[in-house]
């Protein structure tokens, strides 16, 4: 039975592995290929054999695969495994099958015998374009390695069939003789017992001493197996606390740790031989030991906490101990909250921002309202500077309140983009005009550098707000008279806007808050 499951199971894995080891190699073989093309359709020039060999050497030994470039005529242009008399001494490609196919469908594949490399071998070959001129790039590996690895497989399939056999017959033999000896049956579950393995419950059906001894191992064994089960769950639950994010110690009633997860060592950069040691003394700091000193009054304590370690100056902690009831130990856990504290802080700069953001134009607005009242709407010169500082200042507050709009429907997840092709220099004009009521005041000037017919993908609003954004600072803080470009240049598959203007930049102490 056991030579006919091998058998069976060996020509099936085999015609697997071999199936999906070709597939594997046909699978890389197309992604070199593709970065093959990808080369071929960057060099300046594919004409010449001495313009493509070179690159199809560093290609083959970067691949450790055959690399071969052949043009629309079937002449090989470049070969990994070949020198350059090698190549010029090449026939003709243009019939070979892999070729024809890649010519007229994009890419090839062709499993078949190499009179170059006197082997079996696996072709995939793919088109590339190039100045007009199209051409094919070709990888290809030897099918050797298959045969091998199938090879490798039978025999390590025969081998497992030879030892199933010998196994098979000696567990038979032993199995002839201890099936009736109860007696060892019982010393062997015993010592399994004894060395914690699962042990089966054994036959109480005999009348004499055996069955006696049989149904009182049953007994223990089962109580012994309640116990581990109960012993692992309490692990289990022992293991699930250490691994939470959060830091935790427990220490004895001296103040001792007894326990610490891998938590605590990376938050305070502690090594494996804290434990026996005092608290005080691996976690030198006083308001920690404060801490742990106020709980031995037996009811739970908190703190929050500012210390500095090597891998973070400024750290806030929050840190709670709790005595356990009916035991000489406590339980500390500390929580990071460096990062709450840290957008606590943000939020409340932020709000301080705003306010002063709003107090200017509401004071300007109130105190050109009280001017009017008080007799300036007589006056036509200085009634219209007011009503002008009113209508300016209305405005900056509408921008700034549209702002607030933004950024709360940012923070909600509630902006939705309508994404559509746009054309890039129309894009730009559409920018230009919306701030040329500030181009002219300041007597400057807007250069646009944009190639003709760049399109994009984009939200044309969320564009147009970005874009305006930037000219309106560049302008402001640019001297009067000075040149703004803006440009727009295509990076690989993405369109990169630059706003380019004299003024001061922004100063360092204040780059690193910039995307607050």
């Amino acid at each position: 039975m056991i030579f006919v499951v091998g058998g069976l199971s060996a020509l099936y894995l085999e015609g697997r592995l071999r199936t999906e080891m070709t597939e594997d190699i046909s699978s890389r073989l197309f992604e070199q290929a593709e970065a093959g093309k990808v080369m071929i359709e960057s060099l300046s020039s594919v004409n010449s054999i001495e313009s493509v060999h070179p690159h199809c050497e560093k290609m083959g030994r970067a691949f450790s695969s055959r690399i071969t470039v052949i043009d629309d005529k079937g002449r090989v242009l470049g070969d990994s495994s070949f020198d350059l008399s090698g190549v010029r001494a090449l026939k003709n490609h243009a019939n070979r099958p892999e070729i024809i196919e890649a010519m007229n469908l994009g890419s090839g594949i062709s499993n078949r015998y190499s009179q170059s490399m006197d082997t079996e071998t696996l072709y995939l070959a793919t088109r590339y374009s190039r100045g007009g001129k199209m051409g094919v790039v070709r990888t290809s590996l030897p099918l050797s390695q298959v045969d091998a690895s199938v090879s490798r497989l039978r025999r390590m399939i025969l081998l497992a069939c030879f030892i199933g056999i010998i196994v098979a017959v000696v567990m038979s033999w032993l199995a002839s003789h201890l099936m009736l000896r109860s007696l060892m049956r019982i010393v062997d579950s015993s010592r399994n017992l004894l060395k914690g393995k699962s042990v089966g419950r054994l036959d109480e059906k005999r009348g004499d001493e055996l069955g006696v001894i049989a149904r009182s191992f049953n007994e223990m064994s089962a109580e012994v197996e309640r116990l581990v089960e109960s012993l692992a769950n309490d692990n289990a639950r022992l293991q699930a606390v250490l691994e939470m994010s959060e830091a935790v110690v427990v220490l004895d009633g001296k103040g001792v740790i007894t326990l610490v997860n891998d938590s605590t060592k990376k938050m305070f950069g502690l090594d494996d031989a804290v434990v026996g040691r005092p608290l005080l003394e691996v976690l030198r700091y006083p308001a920690l030991f404060d801490l742990v000193k106020r709980a031995k009054s037996g009811e739970a304590q908190a703190a929050e906490l500012s210390l500095s370690t090597l891998d973070n100056p400024a750290l806030h902690l929050l840190a709670q101990i709790t005595p356990q009831e009916g035991a000489s130990t406590s339980v500390l856990v500390i929580h990071d909250i460096t990062q709450m504290k840290h957008l606590e802080r943000v939020r409340q700069d932020f709000v301080a921002n705003v306010s002063h953001e709003l107090r200017t134009p509401v004071s300007v607005i109130h105190a050109s309202a009280e001017n009017l009242s008080d007799g300036a709407l007589n006056e036509p010169v200085q009634a219209q500077k007011f009503l002008d500082a009113i209508l300016r200042n209305s405005q900056r507050l509408s921008r700034i309140i549209s702002d607030l709009l933004d950024l709360s429907r940012l923070d909600a997840g509630k902006v939705d983009m309508e994404i559509e092709i746009l054309n890039v220099e129309y894009e730009l004009q559409c920018a230009v005009s919306n701030v040329d009521s500030e181009i002219q005041r300041k007597g400057s000037e807007v250069d646009l550098l944009v190639e003709k017919g760049l399109m994009v993908k984009g939200d044309a609003k969320a564009l147009d707000q970005v874009l305006v954004n930037l000219l309106e600072n560049a302008l402001k803080y640019s001297p009067a008279g000075s040149n703004v470009k803006l440009t727009a240049q295509l990076r690989d598959d993405m369109v990169r806007f630059d706003v380019l203007d004299n003024g001061p930049g922004i100063a360092p102490e204040y780059r690193a808050r910039v995307f607050e």
